[in-house]
């Protein structure tokens, strides 16, 4: 039937466990058996398929060999599998390494992931058109490796997580003339590598990768011949002490990446010729001790340079003002770095520049040494400089006491001086910046105020002022700030939002949480009518709240917990999209109104005057949560049975209620401990999802009918409960 069959493709066949007999398929070219779970092994017919290319074992993770090729003592006029090019064997439990001999032509050869297996096959040395090879994550491999240096036709090798791999002596003749076609050498996290190989034998070299060799010393000096290597990864070798001054004649590396390498204390002496000069990418991330900052010089075409996490350095060398092309920095977590050079005003690319947590920055050219410009490449003052930058990044810089005069930064549209604790005020030029459209001063603790020129950002969208503990007044200025989306004012000594919040028809979210000088909410706000979410949490002076809330079509949060209201608006009840509402600490609320179907979530907590919720959870058919634990409530009504969807309920505390009505199919957890007065709850047996129920403490409690028959539950707490009746016990041991 499948004489001319060429492609049989079983993937992620999960429940196959007998491989098929391939007798009848003498054509197959392709055969894929990826993510056969089940699969033990390959029927013995596939020797046959003499004219297979591909054969694709990928995730068949109960296969340990290949089946035993057939015995013959009459010589074979062509090789089994005399036309397989590509195998891939990444079997997690294959242990056996097939002989090569019947298969010499395969040009992709793939055993990733094999932990189990110890040694190659000595015919490996015999596949003399082998492409690409992987070896990724063959942890127990230790012998026959040496026969991989042979593969003379080698162009990609990839020996990622082998542990126990080391390479022959640099004085060995095995290197020497062999890989010569490798392009590509991957040895991530090889444990056991304390030294590199002689790169003598890889003039073709473009990609180097030791990521994660913890115990690899130093790189050979011969890396130097690498001609067209273009990226180079040490990341994490935390042995390596020092790079080779050859490193400078890699004069094809586009990728320098030594991050984490925490030995490393400065980059080698420069050679005066050739430069690294299409050195694109630097990543000294976490070089922890590195101190001295490298000539930039010789590399005048780099576009990303991190420096970040590198504690001990000091300063930045003044070449860098030679990176014409450099579009990132960043100086993140410098916290010894105390000043930047002038010259970073010729960096004229730069669209990033991170310098948060850049605790000894106090200022810099940028912010305050005016006369420093005229030196500059003698540029005109009229000139905007930096006038690539997008993002300025200055947070935690804690001992940054002014801001930057921004007329030089005209293009900025993210800026952050998130705790930047001692900065008094932003300069008068933020006004400039057209396309500013998030701005971050959370936790400048020092500023009072914003400039009047601030309130002309009109491309302004995002606001962050948290815990500006000395902010106390927003200005009517406010409403110019049209495209606003988010405003966050927590922790702020306002006592009031001015009118003209009226304007902000593009609000979406503000916070105004600890906020507890704050005393009302303007009517002016029910024209926010894009306005999702209002948090208003622990601002304990404002005891009422405009019944303008049928206004907010999109609102869906609100979040009134700790304040003094003593009622909600009736309105609340006409929002279409509402689902979040808490109230909890809200001590003076006595009752509730009518709430919209849609409410997903209710937190009513510490209520301590809210007694009665019958009329509200009958129509509360989408409710989820509902938290009302430690009210006043004396009863549930039966309504609670309602809310189809209700998945937990929290009635903590509830020291007057004393029956439980019958619970809501879809409950998985009930935590009512600590009801001191609860005598009775209905039979639970209909709560068919219940996980947990809490009853520790219900002292009076005398049953719990039908919690026997809760086939799903797995917490039941009862200490504390005196009362339980014989007949109780009995049923449930």
């Amino acid at each position: 039937v499948f004489s001319q069959l060429k492609v049989l493709s079983l993937r992620e066949c999960r429940s196959l466990t007998i491989c098929p007999d391939f007798t009848g398929m003498p054509h197959l070219e392709e055969l894929h058996f990826q993510a056969c779970y089940a699969l033990t092994e390959l029927h013995p017919s596939i020797w046959g398929l003499t004219s297979l290319q591909v054969l694709d074992l990928t995730q068949c993770s109960k296969i340990t060999a290949l089946p035993s090729q057939p015995s013959d003592s009459q010589p074979l006029k062509q090789p089994l599998l005399g036309r397989l090019k590509v195998l891939n064997l990444s079997c997690y439990k294959l242990t056996t390494c097939p002989d090569f001999s019947c298969m010499p032509y395969i040009e992709e050869l793939d055993f990733g992931s094999c932990a189990n297996m110890t040694e190659l096959h000595p015919s490996i040395w015999n596949l003399k058109r082998l492409a690409r090879l992987s070896l990724r994550g063959c942890h127990s491999l230790e012998e026959g490796f040496e026969q991989v240096w042979q593969l003379a036709s080698l162009e990609k090798l990839g020996i990622s997580f082998c542990y126990r791999i080391t390479f022959p002596s640099r004085d060995s003749s095995s290197l020497n003339q062999l890989l010569g076609k490798l392009k590509i050498l991957h040895l991530p996290h090889c444990w056991n590598l304390t030294i590199s190989p002689n790169f003598m034998g890889m003039p073709h070299l473009e990609e180097l990768d030791f990521d994660g060799c913890v115990l690899l010393k130093e790189l050979d000096p011969s890396i130097g011949h690498l001609k067209r290597l273009t990226h180079l990864s040490l990341e994490s070798c935390r042995s390596l002490k020092e790079l080779p001054v050859e490193v400078w004649q890699l004069t094809s590396l586009e990728e320098l990446d030594l991050s984490m390498c925490y030995r490393i204390t400065a980059l080698p002496s420069q050679l005066k010729q050739p430069m690294l000069g299409k050195l694109k990418v630097m990543n000294l991330c976490s070089c922890k001790n590195l101190t001295i900052c490298p000539d930039f010089t010789c590399m005048p075409q780099m576009e990303k340079l991190d420096f970040s996490y590198c504690e001990e350095l000091t300063e930045l060398d003044p070449s860098i003002g030679h990176l014409k092309s450099l579009t990132y920095l960043s100086l993140k977590k410098c916290k010894s770095l105390k000043a930047l050079p002038k010259e970073v005003w010729q960096l004229t690319s730069i669209k990033m520049l991170e310098l948060n947590g850049c605790y000894q920055l106090t200022t810099f050219p940028l912010f305050s040494d005016s006369k420093s410009l005229d030196s500059v490449d003698s540029m005109p003052l009229k000139l905007p400089l930096l006038d690539k930058v997008k993002v300025l990044s200055l947070d935690n810089c804690q001992n940054l006491l002014t801001s930057p005069d921004f007329t030089r930064i005209p293009h900025l549209e993210k800026l952050d001086f998130k705790a930047c604790g001692n900065m008094t005020e932003l300069h008068p030029s933020i006004g400039r910046l057209e396309s500013l459209t998030h701005l971050n001063l959370s936790g400048c603790g020092s500023l009072k105020e914003l400039p009047e020129e601030a309130w002309q950002l009109t491309s302004l969208e995002n606001l962050y002022l948290r815990h500006c503990c000395k902010f106390a007044t927003l200005p009517s200025q406010l409403g110019n700030s049209g495209r606003l989306k988010q405003l966050f004012l927590d922790g702020t000594i306002i006592t009031a939002l001015p009118e003209s919040m009226r304007h902000l028809k593009q609000l979406k979210h503000l916070s105004l949480n600890e906020c507890r000088l704050l005393k009302e909410i303007p009517e002016g706000i029910r024209s926010c009518i894009s306005l999702e979410t209002l948090s208003a949490g622990n601002c304990v002076s404002l005891a009422s709240f405009p019944n303008v809330l049928g206004d907010l079509r999109s609102l869906w949060n609100l979040n009134l917990s700790g304040t003094a209201i003593e009622e909600l608006p009736s309105s609340i009840h006409s929002l279409p999209e509402f689902r979040e509402l808490s109230i909890t600490g809200c001590k003076r609320l006595k009752f509730l109104p009518q709430l919209p179907r849609s409410v997903h979530r209710l937190e009513a907590k510490n209520c301590v005057s809210l007694a009665s919720f019958t009329n509200v959870l009958g129509d509360l058919r989408s409710l989820r949560y509902l938290d009302l634990s430690w009210t006043a409530t004396e009863e549930l009504s039966s309504s609670i049975h309602s809310p189809t969807r209700l998945t937990q309920l929290s009635i903590i505390g509830c020291k007057r209620l004393k029956f439980l009505p019958q619970l809501p199919h879809s409950l998985r957890r009930v935590y009512a401990a600590d009801c001191d007065e609860m005598e009775e709850i209905a039979d639970v047996s209909k709560a068919i999802e219940l996980r947990e129920l809490d009853l520790t403490g219900c002292q009076k409690l005398v049953d719990v009918p039908g919690v026997e028959q809760l086939r799903r539950l797995k917490k039941l707490k009862l200490g504390g409960c005196r009362s339980l009746s014989n007949s109780f016990k009995k049923r449930v041991q």
